[in-house]
């Protein structure tokens, strides 16, 4: 399926396998534009996981507009604060960062890596907070509220936290902890 397509090349670039990677998100981005569209989030993160190999094999140039389109069709569609949003901002600032365009690799980071009562933060931090935390393993709880704040913006798949275990699955589905 796509989706499986899509993961394979992400844990390729998590792997390192970069090229791999690019080729595989190559291949892949034109049948997620004819079956999602290309402004759908699944084309979205598929463009920039090409961008992240692109940005890992020295060609952060061309991983650039890339990340460009993706943070500004997210932040439109989900929100600028949407874990994708900031994931695609994340993206940017590393292919910056690789250009040495570092003032705005930092404004980037800065904008959602800032907590008043602790300063300056990473964007690995505000993924954490913004993403991780709230979806602890067995926390159906905070599932329930990310799905129902992702609306029908955001299908939520809840495949890790529900997918072996029937238990979970029964407790997922009368909570509404994903859709």
């Amino acid at each position: 399926t796509l989706i499986d397509r899509f993961n394979r090349v992400v844990t390729l670039n998590a792997m390192g396998r970069h090229e791999e990677a690019l080729a595989g998100g190559r291949e892949l981005r034109p049948d997620m534009v004819e079956v999602t569209g290309p402004d759908h989030p699944y084309t979205l993160e598929t463009e920039d996981a090409i961008g992240y190999a692109l940005t890992a094999l020295g060609r952060p140039q061309e991983a650039e507009p890339m990340h460009r389109r993706t943070l500004e069709l997210k932040s439109a569609m989900m929100g600028a604060d949407s874990p994708y949003a900031l994931m695609s901002r994340e993206y940017l600032a590393r292919a910056l960062l690789a250009q040495g365009e570092r003032e705005e690799a930092r404004t980037l980071l800065a904008t959602k890596g800032f907590d008043p009562a602790y300063g300056a933060r990473p964007m690995r931090r505000a993924v954490e907070r913004y993403l991780e935390d709230p979806l602890a393993e067995d926390d159906a709880q905070a599932l329930q509220r990310f799905t129902s704040a992702a609306g029908a913006k955001v299908q939520v798949i809840a495949d890790d936290f529900i997918c072996t275990n029937a238990r979970r699955i029964r407790d997922a589905a009368a909570l509404g902890a994903c859709n």
